[in-house]
């Protein structure tokens, strides 16, 4: 029987090869990731700030502020081939990218395309096929700003917990 946090592989056969594995707490048997310099595990659904593996991107200066994403899943890296510069069997988070919705929409795809209602200016989505394999050094846990995930866009049911973000400035939400 395995014990331990999941493993990335070139070819998964095995169960703890698996996304559902890496996405799960209760598989790595209290092994975890960490965040730099701290002892606080980092554990799938949490947001960070990332730096990603290209070495053209803005993020690696100091005139960018890193990527913002969800953690996904966490593991060991046994790839062959590896985005990052770290040895094999290190530990590794795969995080799902934000990106400002003006952004995205500025994308020729989607130029075109009218929302309604119209987005907020700092308002976010979550990119499906942008996934980055990141080495634990490289994240920051987010703490400076207030995430509000909207799970029933125009749904018809109302939750006593549901809330309007209207009231709150600009700054202080994504």
């Amino acid at each position: 029987m395995f014990f331990g946090m999941a493993r990335f592989v070139d070819s998964p056969k095995e169960l703890w090869e698996s996304i559902a594995w890496a996405s799960s707490i209760r598989c790595s048997s209290g092994q975890y990731g960490y965040y730099p310099n701290t002892t606080e595990p980092v554990f799938p659904s949490d947001l960070v700030r990332f730096k990603c593996n290209d070495t053209q991107c803005l993020c690696q200066t100091m005139t960018q502020k890193p990527h913002l994403g969800q953690i996904v899943a966490f593991g060991r890296d046994f790839r062959t081939y590896r985005e990052h510069s770290s040895p094999e069997g290190s530990i590794v988070l795969k995080v799902q990218r934000f990106q400002l919705i003006n952004q995205f929409l500025s994308r020729p795809t989607y130029q075109n395309l009218t929302l309604d209602p119209p987005p907020h200016s700092r308002e976010f989505i979550m990119l499906d096929d942008t996934i980055d394999v990141v080495p634990e050094e490289l994240i920051e846990r987010l703490t400076d700003i207030t995430v509000y995930f909207d799970y029933a866009f125009r749904s018809s049911v109302q939750l006593p917990s549901d809330r309007s973000t209207d009231s709150l400035s600009p700054n202080e939400h994504i």
